[in-house]
């Protein structure tokens, strides 16, 4: 019976790292990639009219309004 237990909590234990990571990955690096995808295309368009979407009102959020920022001083 002990080995059921064992097992039970290594699939818990998985099933909650599982959905950890996908909370992060969604909260931390899907506004990084967007970020990143908006400076690309800031810089192969060469058009500093383009802004990069803010999801967020966290460090992320604070940094994509910095690059929307300092895109408006390039644009002007």
């Amino acid at each position: 019976m002990g080995g059921d237990t064992g097992w039970f909590t290594v699939v818990a234990a998985l099933g909650a790292a599982y959905v950890l990571s996908t909370v992060l990955e969604r909260i931390v690096s899907r506004p990084l990639v967007h970020l990143a995808a908006a400076a690309s295309e800031v810089s192969e368009r060469g058009d500093y009219s383009l802004r990069a979407r803010r999801e967020s009102s966290d460090e992320i959020g604070t940094l994509v309004d910095r690059f929307n920022e300092m895109l408006d001083q390039i644009d002007m």
